[in-house]
C-alpha cells in the first residue's frame, strides 16, 4: 500500500489488518513521508509490514530496525521511474521503497506458497542488515 492514514483511521484499519494477518495475507504499507504525530497506518501495526526509505545500490538490499515500529528500510531514494509524457525521471519516497519489499515477499511466497505471514517477516529479518 502506498498510503499512510492518520491516527483517526487506525481504529477502523486495525481489525482489517489483524484479520489479514491471521489469514496469512501480507499487508505491506509505506511509512508516512510527511512528519506528523505518527508514522502512518497501517504501516505502524505489528500485523503489517511497515516500510521506510533508504538509498541502496540494489532493490534486494534491506535494513531492519528492531527498536522502531517501522521495521524495514528499502531502496526508495532516487529511484528511476517512468516520467509523464515518456522517458524516465528519479523520485524519492516510501511509495518507491514499498514495492521493493513487496517484490521480495512475492518471490518468497511464489517459491514457498505455504509460508505463513510471520515466517515471511522472519525471513526478511534474517535477510536484512541490522541497523
Amino acid at each position: 500500500m502506498s498510503l499512510a492514514g492518520k491516527a483517526a483511521v487506525a481504529a477502523k484499519l486495525h481489525p482489517l489488518c489483524e484479520t489479514a494477518y491471521h489469514q496469512h495475507q501480507l499487508v505491506i504499507a509505506a511509512r508516512r513521508n510527511m512528519p506528523l504525530m505518527d508514522d502512518g497506518f497501517p504501516a505502524e501495526f505489528s500485523s503489517s509490514l511497515g516500510v521506510d526509505l533508504g538509498k541502496f545500490l540494489s532493490q534486494f538490499h534491506l535494513k531492519f530496525r528492531p527498536d522502531h515500529c517501522i521495521k524495514f528500510i528499502a531502496h526508495g531514494e532516487e529511484v528511476k521511474v517512468a516520467a509523464a509524457g515518456g522517458g524516465y525521471t528519479t523520485m524519492s519516497g516510501t511509495s518507491f521503497a514499498t514495492p521493493a519489499i513487496s517484490g521480495i515477499c512475492a518471490l518468497l511466497v511464489g517459491a514457498f506458497p505455504d509460508l505463513r505471514t510471520f515466517e515471511v517477516k522472519s525471513i526478511l529479518r534474517w535477510f536484512a542488515e541490522l541497523v
